[in-house]
Formats: structure tokens, C-alpha cells, sequence
């Protein structure tokens, strides 16, 4: 640890690419690439369309940057997304554009192709941004988050209404499971009562 420093990069991109200045960045990474997608950026009602059907990948062995097109059901959430990635696909949870959702998409890092995921329930997270992701065990496991309840909350989880905003917008501590089989389309949405969260918390250390 005495040695830990940090390097800065300079990305060197491909292609005449370079990465525009950018905040509530959505990041994955697999061994070899960081996946980003959305941002809050300059002129964003201009740019809209643009960030949902592209993709920023950094390479990590040759500290350099690319953009690729994407195709399919390009998420409805731009900035202030979730996202995991496990095997060869990058998912996304929520966000907002021009207001919050609760989608959840996956993209095939392969084909570079979008897909909304549909769960078997009705009932799930609340339409939000600034959440967090993890997968593990088939599952993925979305975490807090911030935007607008439309009905009755989780059992267990709070609520605070952020009183700067007249809109009922406020933040969450509710925890959902998305159980995704292997080699399945459908995929089963849970919730997760808080003392089992606790517990995969300290089996995993993602805190």
C-alpha cells in the first residue's frame, strides 16, 4: 500500500475520437474494456438521440477510446443510469432523460445490439436515476436511487421527499433482484427484504 500512486492517462483515441466532457456517466468494465454509455453533456436536448444509440469503449491495453453505433431498444434513461456487466453483456437499469424510468435493457457487447428486459411482475423499482448495480449469482441487484414513487412502497424501505422539488422527487433505500436463468429470455424480478442485503453485502464487499 506505501506504493500505491495513481497515474494520469492520456487517452490516445482511434479513429479521430475524442471524448466529450461529460457527467452522470454510466461505467462497466470487463477484464479488457470500459463500457460508457449516456451522460449529462452540452446541448443534451441537441444530443439526445446521439447518446442513446452509441457507446464510448475504453481499451484498456492501448489507453485509448472508441465509439461505436448500437442497435435495438436503446435504453430510455440517458444519465444517472445503472450499469453491470457479466459475461458479454453490458445491462442497464433506470435513469433520466426527460423524466426518470425504470427500464432495464441489456446489450450483446458482440453485436453491439440492444434489448429491453421484461419482468414477469408488475411490480418493481420506482422510476429513478442514481441508483446502483451489481450482479451476482444470475442476478442482478439494484440498490437506492433517486427519483419518484408512483404507489406503495417496498415493505421495509424509506422514502425522503427532497423538499427543493415541488414534483414529490426524493430518494430511496428499496433493494430489487433481478434473477436472470442462463440461456433464458424471461427473467424474474424480486424483492429483497433489507437483512438479506446486509448479508450479501458482507459475502461480496460492495461497500
Amino acid at each position: 500500500m506505501d506504493n500505491l500512486h495513481y497515474n494520469f492517462i492520456v487517452d490516445q483515441p482511434l479513429s479521430n475520437y475524442e471524448p466529450s466532457p461529460r457527467v452522470y456517466t454510466a461505467a462497466s468494465a470487463s477484464s479488457e474494456q470500459l463500457y460508457v454509455y449516456g451522460s449529462r453533456v452540452d446541448n443534451f436536448d441537441e444530443n439526445e438521440r446521439q447518446l442513446k444509440t452509441v457507446i464510448q469503449i475504453y481499451e484498456c491495453s492501448t489507453e485509448s477510446s472508441k465509439e461505436l453505433p448500437t442497435s435495438g431498444t436503446p435504453p430510455t434513461g440517458i444519465y444517472g443510469c445503472a450499469t453491470s456487466y457479466s459475461g458479454h453483456v453490458l445491462y442497464l437499469f433506470g435513469g433520466y432523460g426527460t423524466s426518470f424510468h425504470a427500464s432495464l435493457h441489456q446489450l450483446d457487447t458482440r453485436s453491439m445490439t440492444w434489448k429491453q428486459l421484461s419482468p414477469q411482475h408488475d411490480s418493481g423499482p420506482m422510476r429513478k436515476s442514481e441508483c446502483q448495480m451489481i450482479y451476482c449469482n444470475d442476478s442482478l441487484i439494484v440498490i437506492g436511487g433517486y427519483g419518484i414513487t408512483s404507489g406503495e412502497l417496498q415493505s421495509g424501505s424509506q422514502f425522503t421527499v427532497d423538499k427543493d422539488c415541488q414534483d414529490g422527487r426524493g430518494w430511496t433505500n428499496e433493494i430489487h433482484k433481478y434473477h436472470i436463468p442462463q440461456g433464458k429470455s424471461q427473467i424474474v424480478l424480486q424483492l429483497i427484504c433489507h437483512d438479506l442485503f446486509y448479508t450479501l453485502l458482507l459475502k461480496y464487499s460492495v461497500y
